[in-house]
């Protein structure tokens, strides 16, 4: 092994191995920042890698190979030793290898401290622009045939999304439980069937971001944003509500809530009625709108929005550890319906991504547990439904789990992608085009509505067209 070294380090394949190595770094930096520039295409950058990925092994072949001599380029087993000038070649590639650091080093300095400051601002104003000018597939999809019947696609003032409450708390890590009270207020709004509620993910994409009012009323199709704050010290928390009409910026309603942490739920079940209150003369019925499934305990509370919190990262870690808070919700409060449906949840996403049998049993239990509790709870019909698509292909169990499940909770996008996936697998191309739809315009800027929406256009073709048609023979 000793020998093999050696001889490495005599034919310079170690020193061109380095040499290669560094260079290809900075042809690869360099590339990536100087070619979008010039508008040229994504490919490019990728396949420059690629290149000098594959270009590695033959130049290390060529480097034990042949050796560089006054007369050319000669094979290394011609080579005399005494005639031999592999240490002055070493001394260069030595050389080349320390300027081609230095190159390294300043073009690390100039990216990071000028060039990158600039990109962040033009991806920062790109981001912008994305959301005040976004057009995803479901906007061609509106202008099908039949749609203009369907009141969900018309165009109204019945609309809101609920933006992440500012955590107001010295404790930064007390932002999940202002982004879990804003949840929970979406969640309780979005049982109002005459009020089109924009889902989580297209909601908190504005979190952090300083986007005006009317950028994100453009992005998502609504005519009113709930925003606000939460400080929560000890068992004193102060949250601040408004209802913002998005057409002029005005204020339609505004309140300070300064309670005890035990009467958290009391204060979402007013916010939420004062904002049916603010909009119902002329948009809502008299429904006001309260959440089920709660619990009475404010720590079982604490670790289920914890659990909400890892579960909205998605990720196989963050999904396992939101399975032990929904745990420690469940041992503080046996009969807590919301945890039980969020722990199924979390197990279902779990034993998919590592084909676990054990986990999809334990997410049917779960899930069983809360429609013990609550039978007709919504969001545990919707999850059922999912997971006999999903594990046990009872499709017609899933369907009358979905059936059941949207009429109590219209604006559960969800609930709808995995219902046109269910209705698409059925062979009912219009129906889950439909539902596909209805998801997009819930959340208009999240991925999995659109591209459902697309695969299933794609595979209608022109059978959707004659199926809508009021002409089709």
């Amino acid at each position: 092994m000793s020998g093999l070294l050696a001889e490495l380090k005599r034919r310079n394949v170690i020193r061109m191995a380095g040499l290669y190595l560094v260079g290809a770094w900075l042809i690869t930096q360099v590339a990536g920042t100087v070619l979008p520039m010039f508008g040229t295409p994504e490919w490019l950058p990728r396949t420059i890698v690629i290149l000098l990925a594959i270009g590695f092994v033959p130049a290390l072949i060529f480097a034990w190979v042949f050796e560089l001599t006054p007369e050319g380029i000669k094979r290394d087993v011609e080579v005399k030793p005494e005639e031999s000038i592999a240490p002055q070649t070493a001394r260069r590639m030595d050389r080349m290898i320390i300027v081609v650091l230095i190159c390294a080093l300043v073009y690390f300095g100039v990216d990071k401290f000028a060039l990158a400051p600039q990109r962040d601002a033009r991806q920062a104003e790109k981001g912008s622009d994305s959301f005040s000018g976004k057009k995803s597939v479901a906007d061609d999809a509106r202008r099908l045939p039949g749609k203009e019947s369907d009141p969900f696609f018309a165009p109204t003032d019945a609309s809101i999304a609920v933006l992440p409450f500012v955590n107001m708390s010295s404790d930064k890590e007390q932002e999940y439980f202002s982004d879990g009270l804003s949840e929970e207020l979406l969640n309780q709004l979005a049982q109002v069937p005459q009020l089109r509620v924009i889902a989580r993910t297209s909601s908190f994409s504005f979190k952090g971001k300083d986007v005006d009012v009317a950028t994100i009323a453009k992005a998502l199709n609504v005519a009113n944003v709930l925003e606000g704050s939460v400080r929560k010290s000890g068992d004193s928390l102060r949250i601040t509500a408004q209802l913002i009409k998005t057409s002029d910026s005005s204020h339609l309603w505004s309140k300070t809530y300064d309670r005890e942490i035990k009467d958290v739920f009391k204060v979402q079940d007013e916010i939420a009625g004062e904002v049916v209150a603010s909009l119902k003369l002329t948009l809502l019925s008299d429904r006001t709108p309260s959440a089920s499934g709660r619990t009475g305990n404010i720590e079982a509370y604490n670790h289920y929005l914890r659990g909400r919190q890892l579960s909205s990262l998605a990720t196989s870690d963050s999904y396992r550890q939101a399975i032990v808070e929904y745990q420690r919700a469940i041992e503080l409060d046996p009969v807590y319906t919301s945890a039980y449906v969020n722990l199924a949840t979390a197990e279902v996403f779990v034993a998919d991504l590592t084909a676990d049998p054990i986990g999809q049993t334990r997410a049917q239990q779960a899930i069983e547990k809360a429609l013990a509790l609550s039978p007709g709870d919504a969001e545990a019909l919707a999850i059922r439904g999912w997971m006999r698509s999903l594990f046990l292909w009872d499709w017609e169990g899933a369907r009358s789990d979905f059936e059941s499940a949207l009429p109590a909770s219209p604006n559960n996008a969800a609930t709808l992608v995995r219902y046109s996936w269910l209705l698409a697998a059925l062979g009912k191309l219009p129906e889950a085009i439909s539902a596909a739809e209805k998801a997009n315009l819930l959340d208009p800027l999240a991925d999995q509505a659109a591209t459902y929406l697309a695969m299933f256009l794609n595979g209608a073709g022109d059978m959707w067209r004659r199926a809508t048609s009021p002409n089709a023979g």
